[in-house]
């Protein structure tokens, strides 16, 4: 390097001879999966000064029993961390609440002493397996009384400064995630949503978005869009979180770009202005709009706010979350106790569902789901009498529960459970 004229002077390292030090690797450890996923999705940050990587693997076990070492490939497509390990771990079959899981990372560097670092230091990390609680069609909540626990992960429900009444809150303010690394803070709804036909699969909620704005011109998914929220789905027995939308931040309104930018001090980059209810805009999201996920699937939502190596804001708040709720105009066609399934559970191979509707409809469709969201039957009933009693064949399904769905006008649906014996 060239010569300082003041200072200290800058120079090359240079290093020979065996290499004794090991490589560094950080690992935020999983304590659950559900019993529909098909896989253990990890993450590692691995590093050499020296030498460099030359693998990450998953040693692994279920119920106490060696199975095959997963490698987690390098993300080469991460634009903050570039050392940036991640795959998924599949499962050999399906779990069950009984099961447990038992990991450990280990990273070797390419010396001739093939030095490796393992996490944990002693033993495995220890994954249970959490039951699906049963998939719902609608979801609703103001947050001022019930459904507190609902949800879990990173954020909050409750009334903060500035606030008249409950929300969900993300950390005020959010952190930033230092030097080469990033920090996805996640809040889950804890039932699966079976997703509704045409016009009827849709999220309404108010928010405020207090979150650093990109770079002028930067795009969603580029580095310099910086830091973002964004709703995701996954699934029901996938491992992938799909994003519902593109994701956004203060810039998506004037209102809160301009009181982000005002909110930045001389000498910072951190916005310090705080966020209150006259803020809340309404956000409406169409669940099939960008092709991720069709009619009929059974998915996880969540909220996840994505925070950069650099400048922090507020944060986000969401109230009043309207998943897809339609309960008013339903009982408009049938009330809850006029749809039966005649007999439940069904000891034989058929099943007669029963409705009892309050008024004509246009369009009545009856489909019957597993639990995994796959479509098994579905039939339009042509026959618009208020009284419909239409029978359907189980005699090619195995044991189990599925959700029979009356849908009207192809929007507004109501579901029962049924049991196979």
């Amino acid at each position: 390097p060239g010569k300082f004229l003041s200072g200290t002077q800058a120079t090359f390292l240079y290093s020979f001879g065996p290499d004794p030090i090991a490589p560094t690797l950080e690992h935020n450890p999983v304590a659950s999966v559900k019993s529909s996923d098909t896989g253990l999705p990890l993450i590692a940050n691995a590093d050499d000064f020296f030498t460099g990587v030359n693998e990450v693997i998953v040693e692994w076990m279920l119920n106490g029993e060696a199975q095959p070492s997963v490698v987690l490939p390098f993300n080469s497509e991460e634009g903050f961390e570039g050392n940036r390990y991640e795959g998924t771990v599949p499962f050999p079959r399906a779990l069950t609440e009984s099961d447990v899981i038992e990991y450990r990372i280990i990273v070797r560097d390419n010396s001739s002493l093939a030095n490796q670092t393992v996490l944990p230091e002693t033993g495995f990390y220890s994954v249970s397996v959490i039951p699906v609680v049963e998939p719902v069609v609608s979801y609703y909540n103001d947050f001022d009384t019930g459904g507190m626990d609902d949800f879990e992960g990173d954020f909050g429900i409750g009334t903060v400064a500035g606030f008249s009444n409950g929300a969900i809150h993300s950390l005020h303010p959010y952190q930033n995630a230092g030097s080469d690394k990033t920090i996805n803070y996640t809040y889950e709804l804890k039932f699966p949503i079976i997703l509704a036909e045409s016009d009827g699969a849709f999220m309404i909620y108010d928010e405020v978005v207090l979150v650093e704005p990109p770079n002028p011109g930067a795009r969603f998914g580029e580095t310099e869009f910086w830091d973002y929220c964004i709703v995701e789905g996954k699934k029901l027995g996938d491992t992938r979180w799909l994003p519902f939308l593109d994701g956004y931040d203060s810039s998506d309104n004037s209102t809160w770009l301009t009181l982000y930018n005002n909110g930045i001090p001389p000498g910072s980059n951190n916005s310090q202005r705080n966020g209150n209810s006259t803020m809340f805009m309404e956000k409406r999201i169409d669940l099939l709009a960008n092709g991720n996920f069709t009619s009929g699937d059974t998915v996880f939502v969540r909220f996840r706010l994505f925070s950069d190596p650099f400048a922090v804001g507020w944060g986000w708040a969401i109230d009043n979350l309207n998943i897809q709720d339609r309960t008013v105009a339903v009982e408009d066609f049938v009330l809850e106790n006029n749809f039966n399934l005649v007999p439940n559970p069904v000891d034989n191979d058929e099943v007669t569902v029963a409705l009892d509707l309050e008024n004509s409809t246009e369009k009545l469709t009856i489909t019957v789901f597993d639990l995994y969201g796959r479509r098994i039957y579905q039939r339009a009933i042509t026959d618009r009498s208020r009284i419909v009693r239409h029978r359907i064949d189980l005699s090619n399904l195995p044991p189990g529960m599925y959700l029979v769905q009356a849908a009207f006008n192809d929007r507004d649906v109501i579901v029962k459970k049924l049991i196979k014996n």
